[in-house]
């Protein structure tokens, strides 16, 4: 019962009855408090015109575990309908998008055609041009390796969301940041595209282990008042939840990309957070 009231359930609701007839296990917040410095980044945004009211939404997001024997879609439908409720759903996995293909080696150089291919080296001659050195960049993926020579000097700070190691097991978190912000001019590896620094957030599972979406919107809301930007080069099905977050932290100030993902012979199907309008949705292509 105290669980349900500070997930600001009432003891009379339908959602205190499931619980009271152990269709589900528990009721618990996801976000416990607004990260540190929303606040002000909302009042901010707002005094600078930003559109609709700047007030959180996803701040009453609750997760709720479905009991041994109890369908969680049936579960999420019927909850759905209730009066209190906005929206209830079974979470759907994200997937990480931009993975390195097994290939022959190279030298690195060659794999820098991408540079060319957004004239990088344009921008930078164009008159005025800054480099971003500060601007923070979140990655929210796989993790990163805080040793990596090419990166570990760009890193700003490093937090896990999921249980055990923080090690980069998959690499894609990785292979990303160093695509963002990898030390430029330094003799070794290749050169990000932004001299930015990287708040990386561990909050997707290697190979086998299960998603866990409570640590994802986690991961999403915490850079508030962090970062300016957040990398999403991951995606999957609509999800309600993800939406109401990543407005709250585009309503926040932060610049939010992802991917469109890289299913061209699979007939390209619609990627979200890609394609939640506020987001800048980023295709792929290539050297050709």
């Amino acid at each position: 019962g105290r669980a349900a009231r500070a997930a600001g359930v009432g003891g009379d609701s339908g959602l205190a009855r499931l619980l009271d007839n152990a269709h589900i296990t528990s009721i618990t917040n996801v976000f416990d408090e607004d990260p540190p410095g929303a606040a002000r980044s909302f009042s901010r945004f707002a005094a600078a015109g930003g559109r609709g009211p700047a007030r959180a939404r996803a701040t009453r997001l609750v997760e709720i575990k479905v009991a041994r024997g109890t369908s969680p879609a049936q579960l999420a439908a019927h909850v759905a309908r209730m009066q209190e409720v906005e929206y209830a759903f079974v979470p759907p996995v994200r997937r990480l998008f931009a993975r390195r293909r097994k290939s022959r080696a190279a030298p690195l150089a060659s794999r820098q055609w991408g540079h060319g291919a957004v004239r990088l080296a344009h921008a930078r001659d164009a008159q005025g041009f800054k480099n971003a050195a500060n601007i923070t960049v979140a990655v929210v993926d796989s993790g990163i390796d805080t040793s990596h020579p090419d990166l570990k000097h760009a890193i700003s700070e490093y937090k896990n969301f999921l249980r055990g190691s923080d090690k980069d097991f998959v690499g894609h978190g990785t292979h990303v940041a160093g695509i963002v912000a990898a030390t430029a001019n330094n003799g070794l590896g290749i050169s990000g595209v932004c001299g930015g620094k990287i708040l990386a957030l561990k909050a997707l599972p290697r190979d086998g282990q299960e998603f866990d979406p409570t640590a994802y919107y986690r991961a999403l809301r915490y850079v508030i008042g962090k970062a300016s930007v957040l990398n999403l080069s991951l995606g999957g099905e609509k999800d309600p939840a993800e939406i109401d977050i990543l407005r709250d932290v585009i309503g926040a100030g932060v610049v939010v990309i992802a991917a469109m993902g890289n299913e061209y012979e699979e007939g390209n199907p619609t990627e979200y957070p890609a394609a939640i309008r506020e987001v800048c949705a980023v295709g792929a292509t290539d050297e050709l």
